[in-house]
C-alpha cells in the first residue's frame, strides 16, 4: 500500500472515531437535558388556532421549548390558566384552580427510562381529604399510564402527600411510590422522579427538595410495555378501573412551575445545597446545610415571603454553618442556600424558615398569682401573697442584686385590722434564698 494510501486510511479512521467520539459526548450531554420543559415564563399572550386533534375548548397553543419548530416534539394547549409569581420568586408560575387544564401531546415520552421533575406549591387549606388530584397523568382509555397526584390511592398515607403510580396495559398497579409526610403546606417543593426502566431493586426513586437523599424508593412489578404518548396537567380524563378513588375529571388547585420530562434516569445534581434547617434565637436565626463536593463558597438568600423572591444577605462562606443577626423577633423568615462551584452559582437549596423570638427568663413567674416564701440568712422564713407583675418585679430586683435600692418595700395588703398600711423591708445582704409557688385564681 502506497504512502497516500496509507494516509488517506489514517485520516479516514481518525475522521471516524471522531464522529463516534463527539458523537457519544453529544449523547452523553443530551441524557442531562430534558425533553420537554415548560417554565411558563415565555406563554402567549394571543390566541391562536387550535392545531387539529386538540379539543377546541383549549384556548393557547405554543411550541415546547425542549424542540426547536415543535415539529417532532410536544405542543401544549391550556385551559383557563393563570399564572402566579415563580419558583425561588423567579418568572411566572401556572396557577391551577380545579378548572384549569393544560394538554400535552404528540409522543410525549417513549417507553423505558424517563424522569419527571416539577416545582409544585399547595396550601394545606385546599387539600381534599376524599379525592386525589391529579397533578399530572397519562391514564388513557386503555386505562395505563402514569398518575401523579395529591393524596393516595390506598388510603394509607399522610393527607396532602405526593403519589406516583403506574398502570400497565392488563390494568394492574406497577408501582405506587409516595412521600410519608404532606406537601401541601404552602410553600414550593422541588420534586424529582425518576426510574431507569428495569426491575432492578430499588430502581425507582422520588426525591422532594433534598436531592442526595431520596424519600421514598422502591421496585417496579415489570417493565413499562407501551408508549406515553400524551400528558394531561392538572386534570384527568380517564378512570382506572382498579381503584374507584381515581374517577375521572377530577382537577387539581396549586401552583406548578418548572415542568421537566427527561428521557432517562437522571442523576440530582451534587451541585445543589441540601438540607438545609434553620432554627430561630432570640434576634437570631442559626443557619446549618449540607456541603456540596467542590463548593469554594456558599451565599445565604433570604426572604420574609414563603417562596421568595430572595435577598442576599452573605456571600463567600466557606463552611456550612451561618447565623444572621440582622432579624427581628417574630417575624419569620425563609432562606435558601446557593454552592460556589467552579465559580458557577449552583441551584437553590430547599427552603427553611425560622421565626426568631425573645428569650424568656426562666425564673419569671408565669401564673397570675404566687406565694413568695423568703428565707433569710438569720433562718426566718417570710411569706407574701404577690401579684405576678410584683413577683416579676421582687425578682428583677433580686437579679440585679439590689442595684435599684439596698431594700425592696413589700406592700401587704392583707391582716392589716386597723392600720392603714402593713410594708416589710427586705434588705438585700438579709436573704439567703427564695421560692416561689405559683398558682391561678
Amino acid at each position: 500500500m502506497s504512502k497516500k494510501a496509507l494516509q488517506r486510511l489514517a485520516t479516514s479512521i481518525c475522521f471516524t472515531l471522531c464522529v463516534l467520539f463527539l458523537g457519544h459526548i453529544t449523547v452523553l450531554a443530551d441524557e442531562v437535558k430534558p425533553v420537554h420543559e415548560y417554565t411558563f415564563d415565555n406563554d402567549p399572550v394571543d390566541k391562536i388556532a387550535t392545531p387539529n386533534g386538540y379539543p377546541a375548548e383549549y384556548e393557547y397553543f405554543y411550541e415546547d421549548s425542549g424542540i426547536e419548530g415543535g415539529a417532532s416534539g410536544c405542543r401544549a394547549g391550556t385551559y383557563n390558566m393563570s399564572f402566579v409569581t415563580g419558583y425561588n420568586g423567579k418568572g411566572k408560575a401556572a396557577h391551577f384552580d380545579n378548572t384549569t387544564k393544560m394538554y400535552l401531546g404528540y409522543k410525549a415520552m417513549p417507553k423505558g427510562a424517563k424522569s419527571i421533575r416539577f416545582k409544585i406549591k399547595k396550601d394545606a387549606a385546599s387539600v381534599n381529604n376524599e379525592i386525589t388530584e391529579p397533578i399530572l397523568s397519562t391514564i388513557t382509555d386503555k386505562y395505563n399510564g402514569y398518575y401523579i397526584g395529591i393524596g393516595a390511592l390506598n388510603n394509607d398515607s399522610e393527607p396532602g402527600s405526593l403519589f406516583i403510580l403506574n398502570q400497565d396495559n392488563n390494568n394492574k398497579i406497577n408501582f405506587e411510590i409516595h412521600t410519608s409526610e404532606s406537601i401541601c403546606d404552602g410553600r414550593w417543593h422541588d420534586v424529582l422522579f425518576t426510574w431507569d426502566g428495569t426491575t432492578n431493586s430499588n430502581s425507582i426513586k422520588l426525591y422532594v427538595d433534598n436531592m442526595t437523599v431520596p424519600v421514598s424508593q422502591l421496585t417496579p412489578v415489570s417493565t413499562e410495555n407501551y408508549t406515553t404518548t400524551a400528558f394531561g396537567v392538572g386534570f384527568q380524563n380517564y378512570s382506572l378501573i382498579e381503584k374507584n378513588k381515581l374517577s375521572a375529571n377530577k382537577y387539581f388547585w396549586g401552583d406548578l412551575d418548572e415542568l421537566q420530562f427527561y428521557a432517562s434516569a437522571i442523576t440530582p445534581s451534587s451541585e445543589t445545597s441540601s438540607n438545609l434547617k434553620a432554627t430561630g434565637g432570640d434576634s437570631r436565626v442559626d443557619l446549618t446545610w449540607n456541603p456540596v463536593t467542590d463548593a469554594t463558597s456558599y451565599t445565604v438568600k433570604r426572604s420574609t415571603t414563603a417562596g421568595g423572591p430572595y435577598t442576599t444577605i452573605v456571600t463567600g462562606i466557606t463552611g456550612t454553618t451561618y447565623t444572621d443577626t440582622g432579624v427581628t423577633n417574630g417575624t419569620t423568615y425563609y432562606y435558601v442556600v446557593t454552592a460556589i462551584v467552579n465559580g458557577s452559582e449552583g441551584w437553590n437549596s430547599n427552603e427553611a424558615s425560622a421565626t426568631p423570638q425573645a428569650s424568656t427568663d426562666p425564673n419569671q413567674s408565669t401564673g397570675n398569682k404566687a406565694l413568695l416564701v423568703i428565707t433569710m440568712v438569720t433562718g426566718e422564713r417570710k411569706e407574701y401573697e404577690m401579684t405576678t407583675d410584683k413577683i416579676n418585679d421582687f425578682i428583677a430586683w433580686y437579679n440585679s442584686k439590689g442595684a435599684s435600692g439596698p431594700t425592696y418595700v413589700i406592700e401587704k395588703d392583707y391582716n392589716k385590722a386597723s392600720f392603714t398600711t402593713r410594708k416589710d423591708y427586705i434588705t438585700y445582704e438579709q436573704i439567703s434564698n427564695f421560692e416561689v409557688n405559683e398558682y391561678n385564681n
